[in-house]
């Protein structure tokens, strides 16, 4: 276990949130082309409700972006606090 102070994590949790957010939203896509309606489903509002639009490429660049923040994670050791003495 280690033991870091909060504001040395404060920027890793804010990247952190902040690409995973950009993640999320690129994972949840956006409507649907409605001209297209007709080779998904009966209806537009049926076709709106069911699918949704997801570009790959976001997703693709999100998921890099994320991971990269995931990896400075892995020295997250290397926050760890000096101590102030040495315990008996």
């Amino acid at each position: 276990m280690a033991i870091i102070k909060k504001v040395d994590l404060d920027r890793h949790i804010q990247e952190l949130d902040k690409r995973y957010k950009d993640l999320r939203k690129a994972v949840i896509g956006s409507d649907p082309n409605p001209n297209l309606f007709e080779q998904y489903s009966g209806t537009p509002d049926d076709y709106k409700e069911r699918f949704t639009e997801v570009d790959v490429m976001n997703v693709e660049y999100a998921l890099h972006d994320f991971k990269g923040v995931l990896k400075q994670l892995e020295k997250i050791k290397s926050l760890q606090a000096d101590r102030l003495k040495e315990s008996r």
